[in-house]
């Protein structure tokens, strides 16, 4: 039994192909904000840190630019849809005149 155990942890796993644009956008918001230094329940927790808004604000576009709908991006983050929409609202604003903000935003998409 124990020479089956090891054969199964040396035996490689296939790579699971994820397919769906809208599970590739959540993956790449997951795997952006952990190297960003945060967890994702850093992310949504009732936090209202400054680089935390940012990072969820960052998550709120990327995801709507990938065929989310607001209820759904709200589910996925723990938020009401019309928070959604603000974050919406405020990344456009903050885009245009925030350097700190466009360079994260820049950072995250590169992620």
């Amino acid at each position: 039994m124990n020479n089956i155990y090891e054969w199964m942890l040396e035996k490689q796993q296939p790579e699971i192909e994820v397919k769906s644009p809208r599970a590739k956008a959540l993956i790449h918001c997951k795997n952006a904000v952990g190297k960003m230094g945060y967890t994702w329940q850093d992310v949504i927790a009732k936090n209202r840190k400054a680089k935390l808004v940012d990072m969820r604000r960052c998550i709120t576009k990327h995801l709507i630019l990938n065929g989310w709908t607001t209820e759904a991006a709200g589910a996925a983050m723990n938020l009401h849809y019309t928070t959604i929409v603000y974050h919406k609202k405020k990344f456009n604003q903050l885009h245009e005149v925030d350097l700190y903000f466009r360079e994260t935003w820049q950072e995250f998409q590169q992620v």
